[in-house]
């Protein structure tokens, strides 16, 4: 039987190699299409979208800002609320420009087939797409490749769809 001494700095030295691996190779792809009449978003228990943040701040103020009841539209049975009829009528007249990607999950856990709360404040609108992270170490490593993370995102998320979303 062959036996490897292991010191601290080859413990490490493996970890990196593995991670590195794993980094390079990543999770395979979802073999699936998107599945059309379905939909996978984060909601509270009343079905409203992003904990009630107003979904069109994100963009016009670079900011998590809290939408109201009173200002609130649905879109694919979704609830989104805003912070005035101004947002309102601005996510009205194109929801789509203002959803966030991966229905407001975590991206870099999507990433990992993974289905993760988002935290609201760990935000970045990239390419005009709205992307949200779990915690500051996620959106770290969303910061250091974002391509790289929304290209592995958007394999997995088909399945991911399949799996845990809900009929339109």
């Amino acid at each position: 039987m062959l036996k490897i001494k292991t010191t601290p700095l080859l413990g490490g030295f493996m970890i990196i190699c593995g991670i590195l691996f794993f980094s390079a190779c990543g999770v395979p792809n979802c073999e699936l299409a998107m599945p059309a009449e379905m939909a996978l978003d984060s909601v509270n228990g009343q079905n409203v979208a992003m904990e009630g943040y107003d979904v069109t701040a994100y963009f016009t103020k670079q900011k998590a800002t809290m939408g109201f009841a009173k200002f609130q539209s649905t879109f694919q049975g979704t609830k989104y609320q805003f912070e005035s009829e101004q947002a309102k009528a601005m996510f009205d007249a194109s929801p789509q420009k203002y959803l966030p990607a991966f229905g407001g999950y975590c991206a870099v856990a999507a990433s990992f087939a993974k289905v993760e709360a988002a935290q609201v404040d760990l935000f970045d609108v990239y390419e005009g797409k709205l992307y949200f992270s779990r915690n500051a170490k996620a959106h770290k490593l969303w910061l250091e490749d974002k391509s790289g993370v929304r290209s592995r995102a958007e394999g997995q998320w088909p399945c991911l769809v399949s799996k845990s979303g809900r009929k339109l």
